[in-house]
């Protein structure tokens, strides 16, 4: 009678322990699948933050390049027709609110 309640206890404790280690390993296979998607959400952000730098970089070239080119046809045209044109610049220039506040 002893050896059934010690077998049954020892049985019990087994089934117990075999359970846990189930519930263990579950559990350790969901931590490696979250932090795998947690590295790859983090390399998607960056490689998204690398994509949106290029393209801004690539912008501010663009727009670099038509403000010369376009200041270069402006004095260009300028130099050329200097008193037709000085008192429309002059109107023109001397009238945007920046200016106005950086003359002050």
């Amino acid at each position: 009678m002893i050896g059934l309640v010690l077998g049954a206890v020892l049985g019990s404790g087994l089934y117990g322990a075999e359970k846990s280690m189930q519930i263990d390993s579950r559990t350790r296979k969901r931590y490696a699948k979250a932090f795998a998607m947690e590295q790859e959400a983090h390399r998607l952000v960056e490689a998204k933050k690398q994509a949106a730098d290029n393209a801004m970089k690539k912008l501010s070239n663009r727009k670099r390049s038509i403000l010369i080119t376009s200041m270069q046809n402006f004095v260009a045209v300028y130099s050329k027709n200097r008193r037709k044109y000085l008192p429309v610049i002059r109107r023109t220039f001397l009238n945007m609110p920046a200016i106005q506040r950086s003359l002050r």
